[in-house]
C-alpha cells in the first residue's frame, strides 16, 4: 500500500475532475484486462510542484501527479503508467534500493575514508548506468503491452517528446535527468511500434 506519509508533505490532494481520473483509469484497466502477466497495481492520483511525473512503488502503487495527467490525452498518461508497469513488473524499485545499497557500499570500501565526495560520485555513476538499464526495460515492456492491448506505442513516445521539449530535455537539472536519453527512447519506441 502507497506510504501516506508522501501525502501532506510531498503530495497534495489532486485538483484533477473525477471524470478525467475515470478516463485514465479506464485506459490503464484495458492493461489489466491483458491478464495475469501484467503486475497488480494502484492508481493515485497526486498533485505536486515537482512537475510532470509518475512513478511507481515496489507494492504497486503507481502514482500519476496531475501535472502529466494535464500534458497528454487519456491514453497518452496510459502509455505512460504503461511504462510504470514495467518497472513493477521487473522489480526496479527493489532493485534499485539493493543496488544502490551495494554500490554505496563497494564505492565506500573502494575508496575508503579518503573522501565521501569520491565514493559519492562513484556511486551516482554507477547508479546511473543502471537507471538508463531500467528505463530501457520498463520502455521495452510499455511497447509490448501497448501493442498487446491494440494501441500505438508511439503515445509513450509523444508523451516523453512533450516532457522533453516543455521542460528541458536531458540535462542535469532537467526534470528527465531522472530518465537518461530521451531520445534515444523514443528512436527505440518508434523503431518498435509495429
Amino acid at each position: 500500500c502507497m506510504d501516506h506519509s508522501l501525502d501532506g508533505r510531498l503530495l497534495k490532494p489532486t485538483q484533477l475532475a473525477a471524470e478525467r481520473r475515470a478516463a485514465i483509469a479506464g485506459e490503464v484497466a484495458r492493461f489489466a484486462a491483458l491478464g495475469p502477466e501484467v503486475p497488480a497495481y494502484r492508481l493515485h492520483f497526486r498533485a505536486s510542484g515537482v512537475g510532470p511525473n509518475a512513478f511507481a512503488l515496489p507494492s504497486g502503487d503507481i502514482v500519476i501527479f496531475d501535472s502529466l495527467a494535464e500534458l497528454g490525452n487519456a491514453g497518452e498518461v496510459a502509455a505512460v503508467v504503461a511504462h510504470e508497469l514495467g518497472h513493477v513488473h521487473h522489480r526496479h524499485g527493489m532493485r534499485q534500493l539493493i543496488q544502490s545499497s551495494v554500490v554505496s557500499f563497494v564505492a565506500g570500501l573502494y575508496f575508503g575514508d579518503v573522501s565521501s565526495l569520491v565514493s559519492g560520485v562513484a556511486a551516482l555513476v554507477l547508479e546511473s548506468r543502471y537507471s538508463r538499464d531500467f528505463e530501457h526495460e520498463a520502455d521495452v515492456y510499455a511497447v509490448g503491452l501497448m501493442r498487446d492491448s491494440g494501441r500505438d506505442p508511439r503515445a509513450l513516445a509523444d508523451m516523453l517528446a512533450r516532457l522533453e521539449k516543455a521542460y528541458g530535455g536531458d540535462g542535469a537539472n532537467s526534470v528527465l535527468a531522472s530518465h537518461p536519453e530521451t531520445r534515444a527512447r523514443i528512436a527505440y519506441i518508434e523503431a518498435h511500434r509495429r
